[in-house]
């Protein structure tokens, strides 16, 4: 079983209010083993970040600035995860963005979910811990190291997917 963890930033919390991804952090696991094959990008926007995002993520529109734009990676990206299973935290944020950059390039761009199946752990969080805060499970599974992990924000998704995998397996 082919499953690509992804994570996303953004210049802001709302596709609807013109904001775009800034970078897209992906790690393959095959049979849930992490392998060597990774997609990670910084993605130009185009567009200011908003100053509470950027405190969030550290990403400034000079780094960015020679970055290349989503139009130029979308080919690779879908390439990488064509057919795999997506497992993302709240899902809905990531897809929402990623299929609003995908309706800036064309309107006969299918959506994220007909290129691939996807996996809200914060869903199944939910589920298997009714109650409970999103970010409960961040003190579990710390000893996860990775390459790509000190390049993106992919440390805590990591960190909450392998957590809640855990529970999903038992």
């Amino acid at each position: 079983m082919r499953q690509i963890i992804l994570d996303t930033e953004t210049t802001g919390l709302d596709p609807k209010q013109g904001h775009r991804i800034i970078e897209i952090g992906c790690l393959e696991m095959i049979n849930r083993q992490l392998t060597d094959n990774h997609f990670h990008c910084y993605i130009n926007p185009e567009r200011d970040i908003d100053p509470g995002a950027e405190r969030v993520h550290g990403i400034s529109r000079k780094f960015l600035a020679d970055k290349p734009t989503f139009s130029e990676i979308v080919s690779d990206f879908l390439d990488y995860i064509k057919g795999a299973e997506l497992i993302i935290h709240n899902a809905p944020f990531d897809v929402g963005f990623l299929n609003h950059e995908f309706k800036l390039l064309s309107s006969k761009q299918k959506k994220l979910e007909k290129h691939c199946s996807i996996l809200d752990t914060l869903e199944l969080a939910r589920t298997l811990h009714p109650g409970k805060r999103n970010n409960h499970i961040l003190s579990r599974g710390q000893w996860i190291r990775h390459p790509i992990l000190r390049e993106s924000s992919l440390r805590v998704l990591m960190l909450k997917v392998f957590s809640e995998l855990e529970f999903r397996l038992v």
